[in-house]
């Protein structure tokens, strides 16, 4: 990690706040991430909320029904972005039903959250072994790079030394970032700065900071759930959960 992170957690327990960003996320179809036993599954959407009877029916991916139909706990954590804020809830007493034909999941509304609100822009640094790679085109030459590290606001790169020769605010237009082996989005970046970096093997390479410009709020959740992501397995490192 190249810079401390910082953040504030607010366990919220009023139901009304709960249930209005619960509606937002409905109005404006946020993603929602399915959390079962520390595996983070594909994206799903808000199908139905009845405040009503205090229902919450979730869309989730077919591919899933197997594993989440045998949920032994019958509890699964869901998770999303909301004005650049990290929100998780946990859902108890889950089913998996039909809603209007289409499997789902049915769960009693949440009575609690907690909002990882962001004091500042954070950076995580990805392994090296598996970092996301940013395809960029220079001279109808198209170049794949690694990430170095990432945050919210931008990405900097690593390159041979002396592959771009570009002034500062130049915008790298129609990139794709590869964030996994099955999710890539198309960016546009506008370089700020560029260094040489040694990499623990003594190996030098060109660094070139970037901002993200112009990218849409679906592009800003997946980059914000990567983050999410590695941070949750940087902290289960530390525990020593994983290795």
């Amino acid at each position: 990690m190249t810079q401390s992170i910082h953040l504030s957690n607010h366990l919220i327990t009023d139901t009304d706040a709960i249930d209005q960003l619960l509606a937002s996320a409905y109005d404006h179809s946020l993603v929602i991430r399915l959390h079962a036993d520390d595996d983070i599954l594909l994206g799903a959407h808000i199908l139905k909320i009845n405040f009503t009877e205090h229902w919450l029916y979730l869309s989730f991916p077919r591919t899933q029904a197997e594993q989440l139909s045998s949920l032994s706990s019958q509890q699964l954590t869901i998770s999303t972005i909301f004005d650049f804020n990290y929100v998780e809830m946990q859902l108890t007493d889950v089913m998996t039903t039909l809603f209007e034909g289409v499997p789902a999941l049915k769960a009693p509304l949440p009575e609690a959250m907690i909002k990882v609100q962001r004091r500042n822009h954070f950076r995580i640094q990805p392994p090296a072994h598996q970092p996301p790679i940013c395809t960029v085109t220079l001279e109808q030459q198209s170049l794949e790079l690694p990430v170095f590290d990432i945050s919210a606001s931008g990405i900097s790169l690593l390159a041979p030394l002396n592959t771009f020769d570009l002034a500062q605010h130049h915008m790298l237009n129609q990139c794709s970032l590869s964030l996994s082996d099955i999710e890539t989005i198309q960016i546009s970046l506008q370089i700020v700065r560029q260094n040489t970096h040694t990499l623990p093997s003594g190996q030098e390479k060109q660094r070139i900071g970037c901002s993200f410009s112009r990218l849409s709020r679906s592009c800003q959740q997946r980059i914000e759930f990567y983050i999410n992501q590695q941070q949750r397995l940087l902290i289960a490192k530390e525990k020593g959960l994983i290795y």
